[in-house]
C-alpha cells in the first residue's frame, strides 16, 4: 500500500502522538509543529471555514478547553486539533468493530470539512497526510494497542511484538508486579504451608543427627578406643584387660554394632 509522501514510520509516529497528546498549549503546538503537514494551516482558513471550526467545537467544549488553555493565540484551532485527539482516542478504545468504523469515518467527515475537501461518490480526491493516517490506523487496528499499566503517561502505543501488552520495559514491570502479587493472593498460603512442613522436617533432621553424632562420640569413647589400647597392650605384651570393661554391655553403643 502506498501513503503518498509518507512512510509508515511517520504515520504511526503522528498516530501515537495524536493520540497520547496532553491538554496544553506547548504540546499541542508541538505537534503541529513536528505535523505540520497532516492539518489545514490556520492561517490559510477563510471565514467559512472558521466558522464550521466553531460550529464543531461547540459552546460547552469551547468553554471546558477554554479554561484549560488559557489566554493563547489560535485558541479556537488548538481546541478542535485537542477534539481530533480526544475522538481518535475513542476510536482506538472502541470496543467492537461497527462503533470503531464509526467513529473513525466521523473523524475523518470532521477534519475533511476543515481541509474544505470537496468530492462527489465515485471520484475520491487525493489522499491527504491525515487520511493517509486514518487508512495506515485502519488496516493495522490488530496491533493498536492501549498500555495495560493504568498511570502510563502515554499509554497508546502500536505493538512490536506478539502477545505485547504493555508500550515500555517500565510498564512492563508494573505488569510482572501485578502478576506476582495475583499469584501470592492464591497460591500465597498453601507455598507457605509447604515451606513451613519443610522446615519442620529439616530441623527434626538435624536434631536426629546432633542426636547420633553424640551416640557416635560415645561409641568412639566407650568401645572403639579402649579396643585400640587392648591392642596395644597385646603388642608390647601387657596383661589383656579385655574382660574389665564389659564392650557389648555398654550403653548407646548398640546401634554401631558392638560385641
Amino acid at each position: 500500500m502506498k501513503w503518498g509522501i509518507q512512510s509508515k514510520e511517520r504515520l504511526e509516529n503522528f498516530l501515537v502522538e495524536l493520540a497520547n497528546l496532553r491538554v496544553d498549549y506547548e504540546s499541542v503546538n508541538r505537534l503541529l509543529e513536528k505535523f505540520p503537514e497532516f492539518f489545514p494551516d490556520p492561517e490559510e482558513l477563510d471565514s467559512k471555514h472558521l466558522a464550521e471550526l466553531k460550529s464543531l467545537i461547540g459552546k460547552k467544549s469551547m468553554k471546558m478547553w477554554d479554561k484549560q488553555l488559557g489566554s493563547v493565540p489560535r485558541k479556537e484551532f488548538l481546541i478542535w486539533v485537542l477534539i481530533c485527539s480526544r475522538d481518535f482516542q475513542s476510536v482506538w478504545d472502541s470496543p467492537d468493530l461497527w462503533t470503531e468504523v464509526w467513529r473513525w469515518v466521523w473523524l475523518r467527515a470532521m477534519v475533511a470539512k476543515i481541509h474544505g475537501v470537496e468530492s462527489d461518490k465515485n471520484d475520491p480526491p487525493p489522499m491527504s497526510p491525515f487520511e493517509a493516517s486514518m487508512l495506515y490506523f485502519q488496516q493495522n487496528i490488530h496491533s493498536a494497542l492501549h498500555c495495560g499499566n493504568p498511570d502510563c503517561a502515554a499509554p497508546y502505543f502500536f505493538a512490536k511484538r506478539k502477545r505485547q501488552k504493555y508500550c515500555s520495559d517500565s510498564c512492563a514491570a508494573y505488569g510482572q508486579r501485578q502478576a506476582k502479587s495475583r499469584w501470592w493472593a492464591e497460591h500465597g498460603e498453601e507455598w507457605r504451608e509447604k515451606r513451613r512442613v519443610k522446615k519442620t522436617s529439616q530441623a527434626k533432621a538435624k536434631k536426629k543427627g546432633k542426636g547420633n553424632a553424640k551416640k557416635r562420640e560415645n561409641h568412639e569413647k566407650r568401645c572403639v578406643l579402649p579396643r585400640q589400647r587392648r591392642a596395644q597392650d597385646l603388642v608390647v605384651g601387657l596383661p589383656n584387660q579385655r574382660d574389665a570393661v564389659p564392650v557389648s554391655t555398654r550403653e548407646g553403643c548398640q546401634p554401631f554394632g558392638c560385641r
